[in-house]
């Protein structure tokens, strides 16, 4: 890889540490070689090392780390009312959210056994028995089932 790469795309996400390595050594007296005819001034190695610092400016933000917290009572109610179309009153007997007690990454056998409940209490609800008809909710999650096909004989 060259220069001529670079410039080509500098803000190329990819390219990021390159321009920080070039940036140190034109900092540091070391690029060009110290061999070379041709020296940048000092307000010139300045430009160049001000323009590698606002690159960052043109590089996607990082979004930070990536956490999923848990969704509280009233959240997780209005998820399922928006996905299954159910009440959202339907996790009330979840416990509220306790403040400042922060995320959590395990849930008691007892709150477990409550998600499961509420799950079982809606799929009971938005999906028909086996050999029924579809419910709207089935047919906007699933699709139209295929039409039965007789197989040859």
């Amino acid at each position: 890889m060259t220069f001529q790469d670079l410039l080509k795309n500098p803000d190329r996400p990819a390219f990021q540490k390159l321009w920080q390595g070039a940036s140190t050594q034109i900092a540091a007296h070391q690029m060009p070689p110290a061999g070379e005819d041709k020296q940048p001034s000092e307000k010139e190695r300045k430009v160049v090392i001000d323009w590698v610092a606002g690159m960052k400016n043109l590089l996607p933000k990082d979004p930070g780390r990536l956490s999923f917290d848990d969704l509280n009572k009233r959240e997780y109610g209005n998820t399922l009312h928006d996905i299954f179309g159910v009440d959202p009153a339907i996790a009330r007997d979840l416990p509220e959210e306790v403040l400042g007690a922060g995320y959590t990454n395990t849930l008691s056998p007892l709150l477990i056994e409550k998600y499961l409940s509420i799950a079982n209490e809606v799929l009971d609800k938005s999906f028909s028995p086996a050999g029924s008809k579809p419910t709207a909710v089935q047919r906007r999650l699933l699709g139209e089932l295929p039409a039965k096909e007789r197989i040859p004989r």
